[in-house]
């Protein structure tokens, strides 16, 4: 599975500069919808997502009789960075990695 990391969902930067502070200013643990608006060459587009905490996620898989087998949080390699903007995602996770298997039974 690979999504949206909880903690990027959760909050956001105060700015664009590098060092700018990474702020959750609504519940991590709860549920929610949320949009993200992004223009880029003149281009504007609008995801609209939903935020999960990190355990709604290991508690469908458990519920499916699913084991968590590894979890990774990539981190933005150098070379993708192209500003300061880029920067701050060297500090939190923009993507999470879960792969599980059936379990015993």
């Amino acid at each position: 599975m690979a999504v949206v990391h909880p903690l990027n969902s959760a909050g956001t930067f105060r700015s664009r500069e590098a060092g700018s502070e990474y702020v959750v200013e609504e519940s991590y643990l709860r549920g929610r919808r949320y949009a993200d608006s992004i223009e880029r060459a003149g281009l504007r587009m609008t995801f609209h997502s939903l935020h999960h905490p990190l355990e709604d996620y290991t508690r469908a898989f458990e519920g499916n009789g699913l084991l968590v087998e590894a979890l990774r949080e990539p981190a933005v390699p150098d070379e993708a960075v192209r500003d300061d903007a880029d920067h701050r995602w060297q500090r939190v996770p923009l993507f999470l990695h879960l792969r599980a298997r059936r379990g015993p039974g």
